[in-house]
């Protein structure tokens, strides 16, 4: 007995050193945007947009969710909004991410799934179908499954054209549990340099989220713009509205 207990001892003092270190970060180039080259027209949804650098986030591959981290990237704030940590759909934000340094994150089937990802986001808005049956892929990549999207739409901005959509997620804890229908622009530069994501909660009269999934995207698709709060029309104003300006070269 005494020796099975300095063995469970020793396994609790050892377990930390040998558990797997965070994956170190593949090449990453150094962010050539600052918050200034980004310009937006808030389309009375706020009073400010807010911009930051945020530092790159190694993934831990020990702790959900597959395919997290994030690159040095842009994220602009609405008012005096207090975001968490790495991106939170259900907070109001616009994120720019380089492309190249958030595949350089990612090894093996990471990288393959992160790069799949933007191939079908890039193959979405170039076909352009009214109607999408699989999740559209947000990012930054989350452990909370997104059970259903209605009201797709496909918006250029400036430098480039995305998609957008309401959708429905699993709310976790925390100060948004319970929240639930969301906004969610993806789109691409139209040189594929830079990821662009716009999230904003959203409610509309009468959802509900306790019947069969395909119901209650018919019922989105079945409302008006105006029908949500705030106004489809505003935030995609704000999309179309997104100018990004490179510094030359």
């Amino acid at each position: 007995m005494y020796k099975f207990l300095l063995l469970l001892v020793a396994c609790l003092v050892l377990l930390p050193a040998c558990k797997k270190p965070r994956r170190p970060p593949g090449p990453q180039e150094p962010l050539d945007l600052k918050p200034e080259q980004v310009s937006f027209d808030l389309q009375g949804l706020g009073s400010r947009l807010r911009g930051e650098v945020v530092p790159l986030v190694v993934g831990d591959p020990d702790a959900p969710p597959f395919m997290d981290g994030e690159p040095e990237h842009l994220r602009f704030a609405f008012d005096d909004d207090r975001l968490t940590g790495q991106g939170d759909q259900r907070e109001r934000q616009i994120l720019v991410y380089p492309v190249a340094s958030y595949a350089g994150l990612f090894l093996g089937v990471e990288r393959m799934e992160f790069e799949k990802r933007v191939d079908l986001l890039a193959t979405l808005v170039k076909n352009r179908p009214p109607r999408v049956a699989e999740p559209i892929h947000f990012f930054p990549s989350t452990d909370t499954p997104q059970l259903f999207h209605g009201q797709i739409r496909y918006l250029e901005f400036t430098d480039g054209a995305g998609v957008r959509c309401i959708a429905h997620s699993t709310s976790g804890p925390g100060k948004h549990a319970g929240d639930s229908l969301l906004y969610a622009f993806q789109g691409l530069t139209r040189n594929g340099k830079y990821l662009v994501c716009f999230y904003y909660p959203v409610t509309v009269q009468g959802f509900s989220s306790d019947g069969q999934p395909t119901e209650a995207a018919r019922f989105l698709d079945g409302r008006r713009e105006s029908d949500f709060t705030p106004d489809l029309a505003k935030l995609d104003g704000l999309v179309r509205s997104i100018r990004i300006r490179p510094a030359s070269p």
